[in-house]
């Protein structure tokens, strides 16, 4: 979180009234009963800005051999935002278990932003997730004039990860008051994760709601992922109903909500040539397996990245 924003803990139930709005623009509180923690190879930076999520953080050893704190004034330990990939190591984050889960975040913001809300991590830039849980709710309120983007996800928000064996149980209510807002967000919400690579084994169950108006915003959903940049989803149960009736700039996808080019162009120059959504469970058979629809490929600077999607099929079949 911003220093200047609040973190707390409490027993209000989701969407209930908020504390005092931060001066940041960002006011969150979290309350989570249990954790179980299992992560002796990750390697972790916390305080990572503008990404309020709740996750309590007990494993073994930490960086340089501490616990972060989630923010100076709480006296809660634990991970402030991201997971990345040092030059020579691998991050890893593994059996960690978030129980119970209760965020709510208030946005009221007058400059541009990238906020990040989830279960478990807001931000992995390279590494691995495996079987890590979360379960419980995150309700995010979302006012103000600014654009920016939004991840929220019921495990991680904006993921470049290698993620297996994971579930997440999470209710995600999101409500925007920006009809008038001059700015556009773009909001990437997912049952699983916001935004993200690759995927497989992955189970992600609960609802996602949305209501209110974005404005000149785009909201992209999917019961998996909301945007997906580039790799390999497969194996996946996609079991999270989505609604989202009469939402301005809305995309939906029964798995993923978009295919999303600009971040594709990542991949590609990382030798990525296939994004590929294969042998999935989804829940919703009304939506499109896509919120993008059927994209048979997408060239940049000579560059080429083509999409498949195969046997991705209802949950009863």
């Amino acid at each position: 979180l911003p220093r200047a924003a609040r973190t707390t803990t409490s027993g209000h139930s989701c969407c209930g009234s908020a504390g005092p709005a931060a001066a940041a623009g960002v006011t969150a509180s979290a309350a989570i009963p249990a954790t179980v923690a299992h992560a002796d190879h990750a390697i972790f930076r916390p305080n990572f800005p503008m990404s309020p999520h709740a996750f309590l953080w007990f494993p073994r050893g930490g960086p340089r051999g501490r616990q972060p704190e989630l923010n100076c004034r709480s006296r809660q330990r634990g991970l402030t935002g991201r997971m990345r990939q040092d030059r020579g190591r691998h991050s890893i984050l593994e059996g960690v278990c978030v129980k119970g889960l209760q965020t709510r975040v208030e946005i009221d913001k007058e400059a541009q932003s990238y906020i990040s809300v989830a279960g478990l991590i807001a931000g992995v830039w390279d590494g691995d997730i495996r079987n890590c849980r979360a379960d419980g709710k995150i309700c995010i309120k979302s006012a103000g004039m600014a654009g920016g983007m939004l991840f929220t996800g019921g495990l991680a928000g904006e993921s470049y990860s290698q993620t297996d064996g994971c579930t997440a149980d999470v209710e995600i209510e999101v409500q925007y008051d920006r009809k008038d807002a001059e700015g556009e967000q773009t909001s990437y919400i997912g049952g699983l994760q916001g935004g993200s690579t690759y995927i497989k084994n992955s189970t992600a169950k609960g609802r996602i709601s949305i209501s209110g108006d974005n404005g000149k915003g785009q909201v992209v959903a999917g019961g998996l992922a909301g945007s997906e940049r580039y790799g390999i989803v497969s194996g996946n149960s996609a079991l999270t109903s989505i609604q989202a009736d009469g939402i301005p700039g809305l995309q939906s996808g029964s798995l993923i909500g978009e295919y999303n080019f600009q971040y594709a162009v990542f991949g590609m120059m990382q030798g990525v040539t296939q994004t590929v959504l294969k042998d999935n469970r989804v829940q919703d058979a009304s939506l499109p397996v896509c919120g993008s629809g059927e994209v048979p490929f997408f060239e940049y600077n000579g560059m080429k990245m083509t999409y498949t999607v195969e046997n991705c099929l209802p949950a009863s079949k």
